[in-house]
């Protein structure tokens, strides 16, 4: 009963053509703004090439070192990758479409609305670790619904591999095959795995995450640890319900609501039997992460298989009207208007006056910068001036220091996006490559420096004087100058962990 080649040959998919679309969108705004604060860190993962990291899994850092050596340090180089990969996934929403039952109108469908959405726009325009995870997860479902529709038992061996590529990037992955295990579980189709290659794609998830677990243990849960200290840190503010779920709503675009409403709905009464378990990973998914305290974006990566349901329920619906043409004409000239309004949302084309401007016009007020920053902060970090005036400034400092103190003096910062941006930068405003005790920086040690003389940036006097006798002030906010170490700063070093702000 396999048949699911309903938009005829390949060139007249309408998929294939959007994704193309896609890449081209990303490609057009790659320069418009600079390095991302995260960009500026993985880079330096990527000079730091290991099977884990305190606050994130490798992948990240191994997808950057191949874009640098490719590439080198450029804007284009390193989101080459997050466009390829979100021209991917438009692609395969309309391929999960297609084999759902969807014809031409629905595959389009899909496919367009995954394009438009503001939040699929941004991790494909930067590089950040929601791009691949939205990726992981679309593959995953599509192999998964393949397997469960068509009885492809084969496809649990690549599904195993994207999986486990998933849990390399991000921890979460392990989200989609348990909510779908809860429910084969609730429609009894748990027969399903009694075979040998769901056993080959389980060990195959093991065998790929064996490095990061491994080195986990060497370096006692660090990512484990970190997770805790921030969550009993209260620096990351845990957002309302209503936020949470209007911003669902803005960040998928609030067009595709109807759409992975009604995924939601196909999936769960519509669609095949063998399938519906799929339909409630929404459900499962989302109570979870709204307990557990979740970020808006935590949800992202569940959508792109119910758009491409909801795309079928749509055109089966749109069936049901007098002149369907007329319908789908209106419906896609609709997603066509709502997809260039919410466009700037999405990819850096206005400057970011206007920019904020438009978001809340566009949310009535319900979303601002303390609500949803993670919807206003990124173009500010790219834009890049608090970190230019930083630079200017620590190199100011450091020059005005003799000569002969120079090079034994380091730059203690912060947090790891500076580090990253002085690493980038460093040749440019003739400093020395920094020193942090935030994340993986801190892994990283203090390079050579003994400590008898530290410029110590965006950390506080009552810090730094727990390890130096003296703690002047520049003229600059928050930029110290430390000398006299209590011990030398090796010794010191374990205990010189930055979490938030002190």
């Amino acid at each position: 009963m396999r048949d699911y080649s309903t938009v005829g040959l390949p060139l007249r998919n309408p998929a294939l053509h959007l994704s193309f679309l896609s890449f081209a969108l990303h490609a057009m705004v790659w320069s418009n703004l600079g390095f991302y604060a995260d960009e500026l860190y993985f880079l330096d993962c990527a000079k730091h090439l290991d099977f884990g990291y305190v606050d994130l899994t490798p992948f990240v850092g191994w997808i950057t070192a191949l874009a640098r050596y490719l590439f080198g340090e450029t804007l284009w180089g390193i989101r080459f990758f997050p466009a390829l990969s979100s021209a991917i996934t438009t692609f395969l929403c309309g391929e999960i479409a297609r084999i759902l039952g969807a014809r031409f109108f629905g595959v389009a469908l899909a496919s367009f609305s995954f394009l438009i959405a503001p939040a699929f726009l941004r991790v494909g325009a930067v590089m950040v670790i929601p791009t691949f995870e939205v990726f992981f997860w679309t593959l995953s479902f599509y192999f998964l619904i393949r397997i469960l529709l068509f009885d492809e038992v084969r496809l649990w061996v690549p599904l195993g591999i994207s999986i486990g590529l998933g849990l390399m990037n991000k921890p979460t992955m392990i989200l989609l095959p348990l909510s779908v295990l809860v429910g084969m579980l609730i429609f009894g189709e748990l027969g399903r795995l009694k075979n040998r290659y769901f056993l080959y794609a389980v060990g195959l998830v093991f065998l790929i995450c064996l490095p990061n677990l491994v080195w986990q243990i060497r370096h006692d849960f660090v990512t484990l640890r970190f997770i805790l200290d921030v969550k009993s840190s209260g620096w990351v503010s845990r957002i309302g319900l209503r936020e949470f779920l209007f911003g669902q709503v803005i960040y998928v675009h609030p067009l595709n609501a109807m759409l992975w409403l009604s995924g939601i709905f196909f999936l769960l009464f519509h669609a095949q039997i063998s399938v519906r378990p799929l339909g409630l990973s929404y459900p499962v998914i989302f109570l979870f992460l709204v307990l557990s305290g979740s970020k808006l974006y935590y949800l992202l990566p569940i959508y792109p298989v119910f758009l491409a349901a909801g795309a079928k329920q749509i055109e089966l619906w749109s069936e049901n009207f007098t002149n369907v043409k007329a319908f789908r004409y209106s419906l896609a000239g609709l997603f066509l208007m709502g997809g260039v309004l919410f466009l700037p949302i999405g990819i850096p084309i206005l400057s970011l006056s206007k920019f904020d401007a438009l978001t809340r016009r566009i949310t009535f007020g319900f979303l601002n910068t303390r609500q949803a920053p993670e919807l206003f902060q990124m173009f500010r970090d790219m834009e890049g001036k608090y970190r230019n005036r930083r630079l200017s400034e620590v190199s100011d400092i450091y020059h005005e220091m003799p000569k002969e103190d120079q090079p034994d003096t380091a730059i203690l910062v912060a947090h790891y996006y500076f580090a990253g941006a002085i690493n980038l930068y460093r040749q440019q405003y003739d400093i020395p490559a920094p020193i942090s005790g935030n994340v993986s920086y801190h892994l990283w040690g203090p390079r050579q420096y003994s400590g008898t003389r530290v410029i110590a940036v965006d950390l506080s006097s009552r810090y730094l004087s727990r390890f130096f006798l003296k703690v002047a002030p520049t003229r600059y906010r928050r930029i110290y100058l430390c000398s006299e170490p209590k011990a030398p700063l090796k010794e010191m070093w374990p205990d010189m962990k930055i979490l938030v702000d002190y």
